[in-house]
């Protein structure tokens, strides 16, 4: 299992507001360019403040393994931002 947890921007590139986001996709794997091709999870944006953290778990993972995930959002037409930079942990087993 793996805790992730990530604080979305509030704010485009160009500088404007934030507000078509629908939801994020965490793609995960054993390799360290995970996405956008491979497994991933799709995490609903929640009502609340923008910019609030959001947190999820990974599980079903072998423990003691590597693992690489990296995070898109989706707007409400479907299109999808770049991959964040990845980010490395070892599994652990499912508490």
């Amino acid at each position: 299992m793996l805790d992730l947890s990530w604080t979305p921007p509030t704010t485009n590139v160009d500088g404007s507001t934030l507000t078509d986001v629908v939801s994020y996709r965490v793609y995960y794997g054993t390799t360290t360019g995970p996405c956008p091709r491979g497994k991933f999870l799709t995490i609903p944006v929640f009502q609340g403040n923008p910019g609030q953290t959001v947190s999820t778990k990974l599980t079903n993972l072998k423990a003691g393994e590597l693992y690489y995930v990296a995070v898109t959002a989706v707007s409400k037409n479907g299109t999808e931002s770049d991959c964040s930079r990845p980010a490395s942990a070892r599994a652990r087993d499912a508490e």
